[in-house]
């Protein structure tokens, strides 16, 4: 296809600030009425959109784009079609896929006659072809490889938060909120991009809330050999919490922007995502986008820019404060409980919580590793297990799970 990453795990700040300068170098945009779109073979091919003016020259939009999973399941809402289905015949019969989506992108231009079994005949009117254009989110080619197809969306889709935007605009409002200091980790998707900010410099002891939880990975690392205030619990053994963020943004329909607290766990780095009515959010909605390749302007990027600064440090000041930390960790000491049935508590919750089997074995197998027989224990089991796992969608997912597990686990016992 070509060289463009689309897919990080646990990256650092640098790997990822180069892969999204690298997307956003390929990027196309553009809304393209429903009939210059056509498949053959399963490749999208666009047909008379105007070209791309970019710092290296003129670039034709018409071409071949490679869908992803994420396109085939805008295919699936827009045209109407059960998205197994469609992946069904992606798998087993490219040609009736074409055949399905070219028919309801395009219509039909002439009457047809199916003659029945004797004296019957059925007369199919014409269809015309679908009205709506829709926006097309690519990447374009390298080296006369086709392009990717990111997703189709609604003309509607608001096209804000960009993902490199986002991700050195977060950072710089951070700066600007005094905080030089952070540790990053970003997970980067074809469904979108998450970042995890931890800010070692705030952090409250919590012995009651980590009370006989063990390090799942045992030893220690950097981040405790900067731990100083020890409190009096031995080295690599203190209950400290560090107050965080998580970052999530989608480029492809999957989310809207949103920044939440998140704290971090000194010994495990477990991440326990606080569900607060405070989350800020922005949702990708907009008024239609008129056909064409989309001019994404200096101001409009500095606009946004200056948006998620902001609110980066409405954040900041908001989450990422000793107090606040505290208030949480007390809330969620007084839903400590003790478990007897650790296997049924984990059954339920996971169940509940719509877990796969294998994620449900694999909770199951964190909490016993943590030695934290209690209901926050089973937060920590959830979020120890996230990190085990290598898709990051489903890993973040997963730990976006942990504060709810824990509420889960202390209503059953």
């Amino acid at each position: 296809m070509n060289d463009i990453t689309t897919t990080l795990r646990k990256s650092d700040m640098q790997i990822t600030a180069d892969a999204l300068a690298t997307q956003r170098a390929h990027r196309y945009d553009a809304v393209v009425p429903a009939p210059k779109m056509r498949m053959h073979l399963g490749v999208l091919y666009l047909t008379g959109t105007e070209p791309i003016l970019s710092a290296d020259g003129v670039t034709m939009g018409d071409g071949a784009f490679v869908p992803t999973s994420i396109f085939d399941e805008g295919v699936a809402a827009k045209l109407n079609i059960p998205i197994g289905f469609l992946r069904t015949m992606r798998a087993t019969r490219i040609d009736l896929y074409d055949t399905l989506v070219n028919g309801l992108l395009h219509g039909r231009k002439e009457k047809v006659r199916i003659s029945g079994t004797g004296e019957v005949d059925t007369l199919l009117a014409a269809v015309p072809a679908d009205p709506r254009s829709f926006l097309i989110r690519c990447f374009t080619g390298t080296d006369g490889q086709p392009g990717v197809a990111r997703a189709l969306l609604s003309d509607s889709y608001k096209l804000g938060m960009d993902n490199l935007d986002a991700f050195v605009s977060v950072l710089e409002g951070l700066t600007e909120a005094g905080l030089t200091e952070v540790d990053t980790e970003v997970d980067l998707s074809e469904r979108g991009m998450s970042v995890k900010i931890m800010a070692p410099q705030i952090a409250v002891l919590a012995p009651t809330l980590l009370e006989g939880y063990r390090n799942p990975w045992g030893g220690t690392d950097a981040q405790q050999q900067r731990w100083l205030d020890h409190g009096g619990f031995a080295h690599g053994e203190e209950p400290v919490i560090f107050a965080g963020l998580v970052v999530s943004n989608s480029e492809t329909g999957n989310g809207a922007f949103q920044i939440k607290p998140r704290a971090v766990i000194l010994k495990c780095k477990n991440g326990w995502q606080i569900d607060v009515l405070q989350t800020i959010r922005a949702v990708h909605l907009g008024g239609k986008l008129e056909q064409g390749a989309i001019d994404w302007s200096k101001d409009t990027q500095e606009k946004q820019a200056a948006l998620i600064r902001a609110r980066t440090r409405d954040a900041v000041r908001t989450f990422l404060n000793r107090e606040w930390l505290a208030e949480q960790v007390t809330k969620a000491e007084a839903k400590i409980k003790p478990i007897e049935d650790a296997q049924k508590v984990i059954t339920v919750v996971t169940k509940q919580l719509a877990f796969t089997d294998e994620h449900a074995r694999g909770v199951l197998d964190q909490f016993i590793k943590g030695g934290q027989l209690n209901t926050v224990g089973v937060m920590n089991a959830v979020t120890a297990y996230a990190q085990t796992i290598e898709d990051g969608d489903v890993a973040n997912d997963i730990e976006s799970k942990g504060a709810k597990a824990f509420d889960l686990a202390a209503a059953i016992v």
